[in-house]
């Protein structure tokens, strides 16, 4: 029997079907059709328009997507690293945007035939790629506002401290340092910035002592005071559980100063 690789196994989390575990996850092994696809540096891995039938998995490496402008520059959507599905918004099955590799990626492609039915047995793996998604749409609001309201310096530090956390999820290091194979370039068209602005935007942050950047790698000195100056809270990265949908029950929490059964509650944030 083959076994499946251990990030899908962590990511569609068998171990947490009540008695079912171990059953879903030896079917998943068996039934699954898994490509591994090995991307070099700045190649392509899906082309806007492109339809896609698969499932993408980035198993290690960076990679992003975006959409070019008819003069030639482009907006960087979306930023992936390691454990992040490649799902770019879609309109009738086309991708909005491209995506392309940043350093050697590694890519799992579960065809949506091979995934299904495997589904339509356990419904609750769908929530799996739900929640992933709804992280996706909760990044996407924060981008919207860094490009909206936030200036250059903290919608610099908001993004780097996304990204740290991002890395290193359990980490609660005053400094943190991680590898980011991005360029100057690539993270000024993600925040909407000329890479000239950038470059100052970030000279700025290092004389206050808060980030360097160098090449590969960035390091937050102060993680508390970059947060301060960006007013950062990683909850927005927080994958919950996605039974949102279901009416709640009486007596419930369901939103701030909602009345139920007559009786004002608070939200359950």
């Amino acid at each position: 029997m083959t076994s499946l690789a251990p990030e899908l196994l962590h990511f569609f989390r068998f171990d947490e079907l009540p008695g079912k575990g171990a059953e879903a996850a030896a079917l998943a092994a068996e039934t699954l059709e898994v490509r591994v696809r090995v991307y070099s540096p700045d190649t392509p891995i899906l082309h806007e328009g492109e339809r896609s039938f698969c499932v993408r998995f980035l198993k290690s490496g960076w990679a992003y997507s975006d959409t070019q402008l008819r003069d030639g520059t482009r907006q960087i959507v979306d930023i992936y690293v390691a454990g992040d599905l490649v799902q770019p918004t879609t309109v009738g099955g086309h991708s909005r945007a491209s995506v392309r590799a940043v350093d050697y990626s590694t890519i799992l492609e579960i065809p949506f035939a091979s995934l299904f039915p495997l589904i339509k047995r356990w419904p609750v793996l769908a929530d799996r790629l739900t929640a992933a998604s709804a992280r996706f749409d909760s990044i996407h609001v924060e981008r919207l506002v860094s490009l909206g309201k936030r200036d250059a310096t903290a919608r610099t530090a908001h993004l780097l401290l996304e990204l740290a956390e991002r890395i290193h999820p359990d980490s609660a290091d005053i400094e943190v340092e991680f590898p980011c194979p991005l360029t100057q370039i690539d993270l000024a068209d993600a925040l909407g910035m000329t890479a000239i602005h950038f470059n100052r935007t970030l000279r700025d942050l290092r004389l206050l002592g808060l980030v360097v950047m160098r090449k590969g790698t960035i390091v937050i000195s102060n993680r508390f005071r970059l947060a301060q100056l960006a007013e950062f809270s990683a909850d927005y990265l927080q994958q919950r559980h996605t039974d949102w949908w279901q009416e709640p029950q009486a007596g419930q929490d369901v939103a701030a100063n909602a009345v139920i059964e007559g009786v004002p509650r608070k939200a359950h944030l």
